[in-house]
């Protein structure tokens, strides 16, 4: 009976610890550029391109940023190289 008690709390610690991982998981991270006058939002990490992916587009629009922070995800954007 031990052995099971053991199994359930194996169990129970690797849920624990992929609802830990998921939590702090929930980021954006995007990149802002400016293409011929246009401020563009371009994904960066792969939440945001599977976002970009799920949107079917490579840039996100502002509406579509909100909708990412309706879900529960930190957005951060990621300062642009020179």
């Amino acid at each position: 009976m031990s052995n099971l008690y053991h199994t359930m709390d194996d169990h129970l610690d690797h849920y624990q610890r992929l609802e830990r991982e998921e939590v702090e998981n929930r980021e954006v991270v995007v990149q802002l550029k400016s293409v011929y006058g246009n401020d563009l939002i371009y994904p960066v990490c792969g939440n945001a391109k599977k976002f970009s992916a799920l949107v079917g587009k490579k840039t996100f629009s502002r509406t579509e940023i909100a909708w990412i922070k309706d879900l529960g995800f930190k957005v951060r954007v990621e300062a642009q190289q020179i």
